[in-house]
């Protein structure tokens, strides 16, 4: 709390949606960095206070995608467990250079 990162967070186990929705955002900001990358540029280079370079620490992923398992979701929709997943491959599956630095 309080930290200038605190908008790109999530802790803990009592909000496993709040996980999610950080990584959806996580995601649709990688989707607009890939999209806005230079014509023949297949990297981001520079990073400034505009634009900055994010890590993403996906601590304790395993016991969060236990607690998924189990978390209620609207009828129609993927178990948050597959949601977990589909985004975290997301994440993964982009070569980071391009995505991220």
């Amino acid at each position: 709390m309080g930290t200038r990162h605190h908008e790109w967070q999530a802790t803990g186990s009592a909000d496993v949606e709040a996980h999610r929705d950080l990584l959806v955002r996580l995601v649709a900001e990688m989707d607009t960095r890939i999209r806005n990358l230079p014509p023949r540029r297949d990297k981001f280079t520079r990073f400034h206070a505009g634009f900055p370079l994010i890590v993403v620490v996906l601590e304790e992923f395993a016991g969060l995608l236990r607690l998924a398992s189990t978390a209620p979701v609207e009828k129609g929709q993927p178990k948050m467990r597959e949601q977990l997943l589909a985004l975290y491959g997301r994440l993964v599956s982009e070569d980071t250079r391009r995505a991220c630095g």
